[in-house]
């Protein structure tokens, strides 16, 4: 073990049928990295990429998304309806851009999950024994 520390490397000797070892696999490994990494901070420095650059390019996607707000590229806002009263459902918050809550576990989902799929598969995964239940019941549970 201290031979190893002292020496840096860990190889076996090739094996008789010729065929590398795990050892030199992994040694050309790390040198192929080595090398690939050695290869593009050449060309940073030869572009002369600063890193404010470099974490730009790690920006995209939410400078992305900001840009299709300002240039009026808007996300539709659904209304609530009520319809989705029998898949057990109520109105909560801002008129304009309402969220749905459920009755029986108060859950609230976002605007964009009031669409009437997404509220049936909540009823019918986490509320299964309510899921036959007439509007009636839910006016009266709400």
């Amino acid at each position: 073990m201290d031979l190893w520390l002292k020496e840096g490397t860990l190889k076996q000797k090739a094996s008789s049928s010729g065929t590398p070892t795990v050892a030199e696999i992994n040694e050309q490994n790390i040198v192929t990295l080595q090398r690939e990494d050695e290869q593009l901070q050449s060309f940073v420095a030869e572009k002369s990429v600063s890193t404010s650059e470099l974490s730009k390019v790690k920006e995209f996607p939410s400078k992305y998304i900001k840009k299709q707000e300002e240039a009026g590229v808007k996300r539709p806002k659904r209304k609530y309806d009520e319809s989705y009263l029998s898949f057990g459902f109520t109105c909560v918050g801002n008129k304009d851009v309402p969220d749905a809550q459920c009755i029986m576990c108060n859950k609230i989902l976002a605007n964009s999950s009031l669409a009437p799929a997404k509220l049936r598969r909540h009823l019918e995964t986490k509320h299964a024994e309510y899921k036959d239940k007439d509007i009636r019941f839910f006016q009266e549970e709400a």
